[in-house]
């Protein structure tokens, strides 16, 4: 029962964050890495403690990749979008973290085609503009609550 109460505390702690952060990153395409970091490692406290490191590995590999991703891609991918997907694994695993990327993805090419299609009816180039992906994460990590 405790435990129940610890993970659901933590799950609303994560979705105000990330509704926080959503907005910070759509007005000034930066976000703060603290609040993230802290969560983080909240997470595999809670992760390696009370859950018993369920999942641990494969979420340390994804993080991995995803941080090696956002140096590679010279942060096309942003470092903080890549901390913040680090952090929903860590806090709610595996399943979670894939569902939650799978969503933001499908969401981000339905807010591309938006774009593309107000580009053309106002006669701009807005393709070349910053896209936020945080507010996709958000929506995302949402749907993956709902549909798990």
């Amino acid at each position: 029962m405790l435990v129940k109460i610890l993970v659901l505390s933590v799950r609303f702690g994560l979705i105000i964050l990330l509704f926080v952060l959503s907005i910070i990153d759509f007005k000034y395409k930066k976000i703060p890495i603290i609040p993230i970091l802290i969560f983080i490692i909240g997470g595999l406290i809670l992760r390696l403690t009370v859950l018993n490191g369920e999942d641990f590995w494969w979420v340390f590999i994804t993080s991995v990749t995803l941080i090696i991703y956002s140096l590679i891609s010279k942060e096309r991918f942003g470092m903080g979008d890549s901390l913040i997907l680090t952090m929903i694994g860590c806090i709610e695993g595996l399943s979670t973290l894939i569902e939650t990327m799978i969503a933001s993805m499908i969401i981000s090419l339905f807010g591309i085609f938006l774009i593309c299609i107000f580009s053309i009816v106002k006669n701009k180039n807005y393709i070349k503009a910053n896209f936020p992906y945080v507010p996709c994460i958000f929506v995302g990590y949402i749907i993956s609550l709902i549909f798990s």
